[in-house]
């Protein structure tokens, strides 16, 4: 069985938007953080190695040990600031305008542009890690296996 407070679930977030995935190991019940594969396209420097590049070998040769905990994907996050335009914005210019940026080409890096210019800059990033902490405390309930409870610090 996996415990995690909210703490931990902060923490798994920042890992992940370092570039680290969390891992449960299965024969020592322990969470670990292994490097995105997808963030880091290039090849995994063995003279440099990046935290948990090592373990990436050990779950090649033994995928039956791991439970690779997922991320959330763009579409995800894309709803993310869509749910944020339509439920916390009250000033319709700026709501218009964060759902046209979505609208259009790049809509991430528009959304981020205006979110940057208003005074909604902190709300947001609250909003954010809120909904990460959501993302990721479901995408470990998919897993049974892992029993996990969540508790309040």
């Amino acid at each position: 069985m996996i415990t995690l407070t909210n703490k931990d679930v902060r923490e798994i977030v920042g890992e992940i938007e370092l570039g680290l995935l969390p891992a449960y190991r299965k024969s020592d019940k322990k969470l670990i953080f292994i490097p995105d594969e997808e963030r880091f396209d290039y090849d995994l420097d063995p003279d440099n190695p990046l935290p948990g590049q090592e373990e990436l070998e050990l779950i090649d040769d033994n995928p039956d040990n791991y439970v690779i905990i997922n991320k959330w994907t763009s579409t995800a996050a894309y709803k993310f600031m869509e749910d944020f335009a339509e439920q916390e914005v009250n000033d319709l210019s700026l709501k218009n305008a964060l759902l046209d940026a979505l609208s259009r080409n790049r809509p991430f890096a528009r959304f981020k542009d205006l979110i940057d210019r208003s005074p909604l800059r902190e709300k947001w990033f609250e909003y954010e890690e809120k909904r990460m902490e959501e993302f990721i405390r479901k995408e470990f309930e998919t897993h049974p296996e892992l029993e996990v409870a969540f508790k309040e610090e």
